[in-house]
């Protein structure tokens, strides 16, 4: 079992702000400080097949082309505030870099980090376009595509290792599941253009006995690495955050429209609230599928995550939206609106989804008469 300090929300309460693609900055007449902590040795080690933290094994039958290089090999300069630099220094013995080698370039490259087995874990993993949730496991082949990072359990040592894969040049990397036990590493460019076969700091691996500081440690070096992204300590609570508001999607999810959001707003005040802002979710419903108008919005999309296997075709709000007229709100002409609406279109969409789920397994076990599938 997973020891309880392994809650998702504490732990990525931890973690910073999305960190955006770009390359390491260089600053005009600024000197990389020294990162390396005086006459302290690495916690971790790469030697004989194996990824070693603090004498244990993390990972056995690591590729011989993957590479562990310290912090102060890769740094080069930051824009980070002193504290945070001196803290990530005094650290920098507990973490480093991982890389590797491949001979022939590409804008898509998998390689092994070796492997680990019976060893507890808690990860995020994207498993839609725009969504990450939690995982756990127990062994490299039970890590999910595109796993953003990685929190083992070490009680050999009595402490934790996080790996984060992180960008390198024009690269984003993510581990995948492999073969028995093993943890690969995919990076990719996402253009066939952009090609390369060596990698030398595209996942960043640290230790602590704690599993919540392992999460701020970790991220404070890999702000200063990177110097594209700032930690939540480095920032400020926005004065929104103060005033009481309303965000639509979990009211109607793709069933918004604005005569409904008019009646939620009405009732709010109505009970005595008065809203200070409206944030309104249509829910990216400006895509289409394969097979629609290309210059159209998809049609009856209720259920959230229809969208997710249609391509965005604007930036702009769905045509629900789009199509409204200012005053078609305001008395007396007032259209009427079912509050049940939103929940009713809802367990229909839902009905007509497992019926066309049915209607395909029995195809696929040979049923010719499908009729009795169908969702009315």
């Amino acid at each position: 079992m997973l020891p309880a300090v392994f809650s998702h929300n504490k732990l990525t309460s931890l973690i910073s702000s999305s960190m955006t693609m770009a390359p390491l900055k260089e600053l005009d007449g600024q000197l990389g400080r020294s990162i390396k902590a005086d006459n302290l040795e690495n916690s971790f080690s790469l030697s004989d097949g194996k990824l070693i933290v603090d004498g244990v094994a993390l990972l056995t039958e690591v590729p011989s082309n993957v590479t562990l290089t310290d912090f102060s090999s890769v740094f080069q300069s930051s824009n980070a505030p002193p504290e945070i630099f001196h803290r990530v220094q005094g650290l920098s013995h507990h973490g480093g870099f991982l890389g590797f080698d491949v001979e022939e370039a590409s804008d898509r490259v998998t390689n092994s980090l070796g492997k680990f087995s019976g060893r507890d874990f808690v990860s995020i993993f994207r498993f839609k376009i725009w969504w990450s949730t939690q995982w756990v496991g127990t062994s490299g082949s039970d890590l999910q595509m595109e796993t953003q990072w990685v929190l083992l359990n070490v009680p050999e040592i009595g402490g934790y290792v996080l790996i984060v894969p992180i960008i390198e040049g024009s690269f984003r990397p993510a581990l995948h599941p492999g073969d028995v036990g093993h943890a690969l590493l995919c990076a990719e460019s996402g253009s066939i253009h952009v090609k390369s076969s060596s990698f030398k700091a595209i996942a960043d691996v640290h230790v602590c006995e704690n599993p919540y500081n392992v999460m701020k440690e970790a991220y404070s070096a890999i702000r200063v690495h990177l110097d594209t992204f700032r930690l939540l300590e480095e920032k400020t609570i926005p004065p929104l955050m103060d005033k009481f508001g309303w965000y639509t999607w979990d009211a109607f999810y793709l069933t918004v429209d604005p005569i409904g959001i008019w009646y939620g707003v009405s009732e709010f005040n109505k009970g005595g609230f008065s809203l200070r802002f409206l944030i309104i979710d249509d829910g990216w419903q400006s895509v289409n599928l394969d097979t629609d108008d290309p210059k159209k919005d998809a049609k009856n999309l209720v259920i959230g995550g229809e969208q997710m296997t249609a391509r965005m075709h604007r930036f702009d709000k769905g045509e629900k939206l789009r199509s409204y007229r200012g005053g078609t709100v305001l008395p007396p002409s007032v259209p009427s609106y079912n509050p049940m609406r939103p929940k009713l279109l809802i367990m229909k969409a839902v009905e007509i989804e497992q019926a066309e789920k049915q209607r395909k397994a029995a195809a696929e076990f040979g049923v010719i008469e499908l009729s009795v599938f169908d969702a009315h």
